[in-house]
């Protein structure tokens, strides 16, 4: 791999000219947290048509069991697994089925669990409570799930990667862990606090185990963070949507950056802005976030290509703004 140095945890920035070979996951096992619809699926569809076995871990056992079979009817190498992401027990219990179905192979994990934000205002200002009622407990599942859940998927994946990395098939591939974040784990979303909240920890969880410590099993740890993606469903907020977005993006889009990530040898430690454009192939206008300290945590990328992210096509920052200037 080209490192930048001991003063940036990663690679070099990719290189997306560079000629990808999806081949190299052939043969290679695969984990896919919550990959029973939505982008896990994307990525897990994307890595059995290339000849990965996938295991899809997910509570939601008749969307799993359905994908599942839908892709072995193609003649792909699918398992299904029912675990919920956010308990520990059923976590550890969705791995250790996995790795007895795959004989102690995993090469590839995939954390992609992605429920939406409660929006604090309802708690905040509630609707349908008395004036002199307490406030209500502000649900917490979305932390559960997309924080917490994603601290026990890095846990148990690089648990495994240690344990089984004298078992591997193939030595040339290191092992993959790829973390699905979101763009308002850089910037915010108003009141989508939870959602928010456990995207910045996401973020924090990568770039504190993106770089293995001396003695570890050398794997590649990567993070995709999308804009606003259009779900298998369209919803109903989807024209609200475009609003704050250029396009609202295609899962395609983050399956193109996941496989930059796991096919490209020269890519580690390095976030991946998830944008689609009007026109193109899927992913064609996907950049590298910088995210480290040298780079500014991914803040100026995040400034310089904000017409790409949030604002409505033309709007440009005001020219007093001083944020990413050196």
């Amino acid at each position: 791999m080209k490192s930048q140095g001991d003063n940036i945890t990663g690679t070099s920035p990719i290189d997306f000219s560079k000629p990808l070979d999806t081949s190299v996951v052939k043969g290679k096992t695969a984990l896919v947290q919550d990959g029973a619809a939505g982008l896990g699926s994307g990525i897990a569809k994307a890595l059995a048509e290339n000849g990965a076995r996938v295991a899809i871990c997910d509570k939601r056992a008749k969307e799993g069991e359905a994908f599942a079979k839908d892709l072995n009817g193609k003649g792909y190498d699918v398992k299904y697994i029912e675990a919920e992401t956010g308990d520990w027990a059923s976590s550890l219990a969705g791995f250790k089925q996995a790795l007895e179905w795959s004989e102690d192979q995993l090469d590839i994990v995939v954390l992609s669990p992605g429920i939406v934000t409660n929006n604090l205002l309802l708690s905040i200002l509630p609707k349908h409570r008395g004036p002199d009622e307490d406030p209500a407990e502000p649900p917490t599942n979305v932390i559960q799930i997309d924080l917490v859940g994603v601290y026990y998927g890095t846990s148990l994946a690089l648990f495994y990667f240690n344990k089984l990395y004298a078992k591997r098939k193939d030595p040339e591939f290191e092992p993959q862990i790829v973390f699905i974040c979101s763009m308002a784990g850089y910037d915010g979303l108003d009141f989508g606090t939870d959602y928010a909240a456990a995207k910045h920890g996401l973020r924090a969880i990568f770039k504190t185990t993106r770089r293995p410590r001396p003695g570890m099993a050398q794997y590649q740890a990567n993070l995709l963070a999308p804009t606003y993606v259009k779900k298998n469903k369209i919803s109903k907020d989807e024209e609200k949507l475009k609003n704050h977005a250029n396009e609202v993006n295609e899962i395609s889009d983050v399956v193109a950056g996941a496989m930059r990530c796991i096919c490209d040898d020269e890519v580690s430690g390095r976030a991946v802005a998830c944008v689609q454009g009007s026109t193109g192939t899927p992913g064609h206008l996907n950049f590298d976030m910088c995210d480290d300290i040298v780079d500014h945590n991914g803040g100026r990328e995040l400034h310089n290509n904000v017409d790409n992210i949030w604002l409505p096509s033309g709007t440009k920052l005001s020219e007093d703004s001083n944020c990413g200037v050196q």
